[in-house]
């Protein structure tokens, strides 16, 4: 979901519709559906649609960034749009009868029942999680500013395993907020048994492409690299495609 100016009276609003359970059984597990983000899915929906339940998270999204300046007078450009804008709205993802999403405002992962909308359970980390959970096998994998990276229960909540792969955890004030030195902004890349993401925003300070075991969080690979990783990474067959915030991938 991307949401315009206007999202800042934002509530999530889930519609479903009175169609069978099989209809709705494919799931979307991670933003935009599939690692190559194609947004597509093979369901069909019969029409007319109708609101079966709505939630409404107690806050709305706190992005990293804030708007730009109305016009750069040194370029003569006006008026100026902006250009990091991954963590403006919630993003949900769904497993089963799982309805996932994180919460930049108070640091949570929220699941609810897709049948019902009912709170089921929530995780805090130590700092806002801005981009959407990726799920597989029962499990929910998201990465903070707070430098982590959490695997959680899909079930229950319960967090199974953490890995921080900076060698050290300076905190700092940034964005409003206190957080890490290299937070992590990319999301998980689930590929096979292998979680992608990195971590870092300062290339001076180091900012890192990451994989660890998807199974325990075992760090496989850290390899520093001269950008600033922000936004959804994506996959394609044999290339990783990573956002740079405000210049190209």
């Amino acid at each position: 979901m991307i949401f315009p100016r206007p999202y800042l009276t934002l509530s999530i609003l889930l519609t479903l519709s009175a169609i069978s359970e099989p209809a709705i059984a494919e799931d979307w597990p991670t933003y935009s559906h599939d690692n190559a983000r194609t947004a597509v899915t093979q369901l069909s929906l019969e029409l007319p649609l109708h609101e079966v339940w709505s939630f409404r998270p107690r806050h709305q999204p706190r992005p990293a960034w804030p708007e730009p300046a109305r016009q750069d007078y040194f370029h003569r450009l006006s008026p100026l749009n902006p250009a990091v804008t991954y963590d403006r709205a919630y993003h949900v993802v769904v497993q089963g009868s799982r309805l996932c999403f994180a919460s930049s405002a108070d640091d949570k992962v929220y699941c609810l029942d897709t049948r019902t909308g009912r709170r089921l359970w929530s995780f805090a980390a130590e700092a806002p999680i801005r981009l959407a959970p990726a799920l597989t096998d029962d499990r929910v994998y998201v990465g903070s500013d707070d430098g982590a990276v959490y695997c959680l229960n899909l079930q229950t909540g319960q967090c199974l395993w953490k890995c921080r792969p900076a060698d050290d955890d300076y905190r700092l004030p940034g964005n409003g907020r206190i957080m890490s030195l290299w937070p992590v902004r990319t999301g998980i890349l689930l590929d096979g048994d292998t979680a992608w993401f990195c971590a870092g925003l300062f290339p001076t300070e180091g900012a890192f492409l990451c994989a660890v075991n998807a199974a325990d969080g075992t760090l496989r690979l850290r390899r520093e690299i001269p950008v600033s990783p922000q936004g959804y990474m994506l996959a394609s067959a044999r290339h990783l495609f990573i956002p740079t915030g405000r210049t190209q991938p």
